[in-house]
């Protein structure tokens, strides 16, 4: 009797999870968002640790112990957007796929990642003529790194029905018109994406540069705490960079602590992101972005967009948090 009333037990909670939950994950923050059937908000819960060094599992463990019990016991979907440097992501004109059974795209992957063991997921994304071969994203991560984040998930993890990059979601709902090109500025990396809909091409790239590089380089030439730096990074623009006047290097303001600090970072950064889109226009001839959007999830910049539409002489929509 006893068994038997446990397995009834059982069986009603799984019958009540009718919770979804979406979690979205980067190198300093954990955002859950948690819907009922009918796709109304929950709950809403964010765990944010932009110090480093990151610990990508420790940050998700720690987000998903403040979900309450009763709605924890309720979610019986869960789907995970995250960016990781670990994620590569190309589309099948530049790694000329045109098969996309799962032993072509599984040996593809493991070439790319050095012969690791694999997961892997296609997307259709662009248009086919009838001439022309299926157009694809596809997306590809090792076994252990995708294993480390389930586990973190604990009992939740046989509930994942997605795992997926955060920054190309916008650019797979938007397969049309010109070419648009986003950056996701997190703690310790960014992502940078450009891709045109139309010609079924996407260049992703993570770059090894993140708000708290620029905190870190602030911190140490003012002497500050890491905690005092970011504050004062948040508080007011440090940098009074014009698109109209670039700075010259005789310029008294070229001297000052805040410039010295900041300029070679945002510089190499703007050096990436020209040549990627360079890449993109002159050899994916797939057009280019007028436009970069931004958005961050480290540490807030208090003038970031105008300090970028200086640098890269383009419109440049002001960094938004997480959405």
């Amino acid at each position: 009797l006893s068994r038997h009333g446990r397995q009834q037990r059982d069986a009603a909670s799984e019958s009540e999870r009718d919770y979804t939950l979406r979690l979205f994950l980067s190198d300093s923050v954990c955002e859950l968002l948690v819907e009922d059937r009918a796709g109304g908000p929950v709950t809403h819960i964010t765990h944010q640790d932009p110090a480093p060094p990151s610990n990508l599992p420790a940050l998700l463990t720690a987000a998903i112990c403040r979900l309450p019990p009763e709605i924890e016991d309720r979610i019986g979907n869960v789907e995970v957007f995250v960016d990781d440097p670990e994620i590569s992501v190309v589309d099948s004109r530049q790694a000329k796929l045109t098969h996309f059974e799962g032993r072509a795209l599984s040996e593809y992957g493991k070439y790319q990642l050095g012969g690791k063991p694999i997961s892997f997921a296609s997307h259709v994304y662009g248009q086919t003529s009838a001439q022309e071969a299926e157009k694809r994203i596809v997306g590809y991560i090792s076994e252990e790194r995708l294993s480390m984040v389930l586990f973190a998930l604990g009992k939740l993890a046989k509930f994942t029905t997605f795992y997926g990059p955060w920054s190309l979601q916008s650019s797979l709902r938007d397969q049309q018109g010109d070419p648009e090109a986003r950056l996701a500025l997190h703690s310790h990396f960014s992502t940078l994406t450009i891709a045109n809909g139309s010609a079924g091409a996407v260049a992703v790239r993570h770059l090894p540069i993140g708000t708290s590089t620029l905190v870190s380089a602030y911190s140490e030439e003012h002497g500050l705490s890491f905690a005092e730096a970011s504050a004062a990074l948040q508080s007011r623009a440090r940098l009074d960079l014009s698109p109209d006047k670039p700075m010259e290097a005789h310029a008294p303001a070229a001297h000052v602590g805040s410039y010295l600090a900041l300029s070679p970072i945002l510089t190499r950064l703007k050096e990436e992101i020209s040549a990627t889109t360079d890449y993109f226009e002159f050899q994916r001839l797939a057009g280019r972005a007028s436009r970069l959007s931004v958005h961050v999830t480290g540490d807030a910049i208090a003038g970031l967009g105008n300090w970028l539409a200086a640098l890269l002489q383009m419109e440049v929509e002001a960094p938004a948090s997480r959405d």
